[in-house]
């Protein structure tokens, strides 16, 4: 996936040199942003400890179409954005051992990590998506830097999902003390909604903006946590 980011954002950074010219002619039109954010999970399982900075990432390269001379514009593009859920909990396949149908059913889900003889180093859930946005755009150029409200919505699909957990075990017996660790990386996830759509929004003086996102489709499906979602909330850093 980092591979993924790196050709993504090398393209995005050469195709902006195509629509340099533009810019003089135009100014500053929004096209290639970096939104830094922390998601807030709302609808958690009541005994989960979660992470109060569950850090993500959102790269966006969009074309802007004017309205004539009118502050307002619409712009659409292209994105990928990683959102992360750093908790107690682990997100794998939970067998309903007591049926009688082959093969077991059961579900992907979350549950609860011992940490009685161990400690947990991390674990995450980590989620990415391809999206397409569609912004409503106000900008006011008359100040030493230009003020901008941004409206839209995001469509998305997830492109890859894993977890990461790291665990230490304390097996000493008596005065002997020893650890093993314990590392795991889950790529084939279930349970997991393919579709994503959600309003978005910015606003801010420069290039610096507050930006916030709320997923209005679910997350998770056919588990106990379908009403588990996200709300993102952190800066955007527009570059050019």
């Amino acid at each position: 996936m980092k591979r993924f980011f790196i050709f993504l954002t090398a393209t995005w950074l050469l195709a902006g040199t195509a629509f340099a010219q533009d810019d003089l002619l135009w100014g500053r039109s929004d096209r290639f942003m970096i939104d830094l954010f922390t998601d807030i999970w709302s609808n958690a399982p009541e005994n989960m400890d979660m992470n109060t900075i569950n850090r993500g990432i959102n790269i966006t390269m969009m074309q802007e179409f004017r309205l004539g001379n009118s502050p307002i514009s619409f712009a659409t593009g292209l994105g990928i954005a990683s959102h992360n859920l750093y908790s107690d909990h682990f997100f794998g396949y939970a067998p309903i051992f007591w049926s009688s149908t082959y093969p077991q059913p059961g579900a992907f889900d979350f549950s609860p990590i011992d940490e009685s003889n161990a400690e947990l180093k991390k674990n995450k859930l980590n989620l990415n998506y391809l999206n397409i946005p569609l912004e409503l755009r106000y900008r006011n150029n008359n100040l030493p830097h230009t003020f901008r409200i941004t409206a839209g919505v995001r469509a998305g699909y997830l492109v890859n999902a894993h977890t990461k957990t790291h665990i230490k075990y304390d097996d000493g017996i008596l005065w002997q003390t020893s650890q093993t660790e314990f590392k795991l990386k889950e790529h084939k996830l279930g349970n997991l909604e393919k579709f994503q759509f959600g309003l978005s929004g910015r606003i801010g003086y420069g290039r610096i903006n507050l930006n916030a996102y709320l997923p209005l489709t679910k997350i998770f499906k056919d588990n106990s946590v379908t009403d588990m979602k996200p709300f993102s909330l952190g800066l955007t850093f527009i570059i050019y």
